[in-house]
């Protein structure tokens, strides 16, 4: 049984259930956004697992096509620290713009 239809049967009431799955997408996005801004140096932070997630994230929030299009043209950074720096910032400013913070 997918984690979905199992918290549909959550006997509590509301939505808030099914908001779980929706939620953890969110956790997990955010966490290998994290991973490839600390990685940058040794891995690429614009391979496609990576876009999938910088994609799905900046759906929801404003300015999200600019934050992607951010993501990939500071990927192509050529200096590593530099390259660091500016997914950093982008990476605070989608956290912010999904509601997440900026000291996360």
């Amino acid at each position: 049984m997918e984690r979905r239809d199992q918290l549909r049967n959550v006997a509590f009431g509301g939505d808030w259930s099914e908001q779980i799955p929706d939620r953890e997408r969110i956790v997990e996005a955010l966490a290998a956004l994290t991973r490839a801004v600390n990685e940058c140096q040794d891995h690429d932070p614009c391979a496609s697992n990576v876009l999938i997630e910088v994609d799905h994230l900046c759906a929801q929030i404003a300015r999200g096509t600019r934050m992607a299009a951010s993501w990939r043209k500071a990927g192509a950074v050529p200096e590593p620290g530099v390259r660091q720096s500016m997914l950093a910032q982008i990476l605070k400013t989608i956290r912010s713009g999904i509601g997440e913070g900026v000291n996360k």
